[in-house]
């Protein structure tokens, strides 16, 4: 297969009724992305890629099939925009006292949210802020439903003779 090194400019999600994403670089070059491997490639970064090229009704479509690097990226060259921006590892501190009740509930939605967008088929490009507000009310209020319902009640309490 062909290879290039390309240097993306944008990345445009698919358009209705699509199931690709486009990729344009800085030569003015398009590049289509299948939805499973879009995560993988920002706007920005150069990589070496092969692709595949086929014509239809007179016009060349390029679509990548594999990235081989990643150009000014650590770790083997694939780049997930997410890894990217991340500024590393959070400060561990102890909740206040005030706060400790909370503590529960946030690592519970933090490890919901996790799953969520390491879902093959989520790609957290596509999501908006009021979609992950909205799972993020939606997790507080199972926490609610199912774990602070469950505070206070003796039924649990059961005493087994030995």
């Amino acid at each position: 297969m062909p290879e290039a090194t390309i240097t993306i400019a944008e990345i445009q999600p698919p358009a209705q009724g699509k199931k690709m994403f486009t990729a344009f670089d800085t030569q003015g070059g398009r590049w289509q992305i299948w939805p499973d491997k879009s995560h993988l490639y920002a706007a920005g970064r150069t990589y070496t890629i092969e692709y595949q090229s086929s014509n239809f009704k007179g016009t060349t479509y390029n679509t990548i099939t594999k990235q081989l690097g990643a150009q000014g990226v650590s770790g083997g060259g694939q780049l997930t925009p997410m890894a990217a921006q991340h500024p590393g590892p959070a400060q561990i501190r102890p909740p206040a006292p005030a706060q400790a009740d909370d503590r529960g509930e946030d690592i519970f939605v933090c490890g919901a949210i996790n799953n969520i967008l390491a879902n093959p088929s989520v790609n957290p490009l596509l999501l908006n802020e009021e979609e992950l507000k909205g799972t993020v009310l939606m997790l507080r209020r199972v926490w609610a439903a199912t774990k602070r319902g469950q505070r206070g009640r003796d039924d649990m309490n059961d005493e087994i003779p030995l």
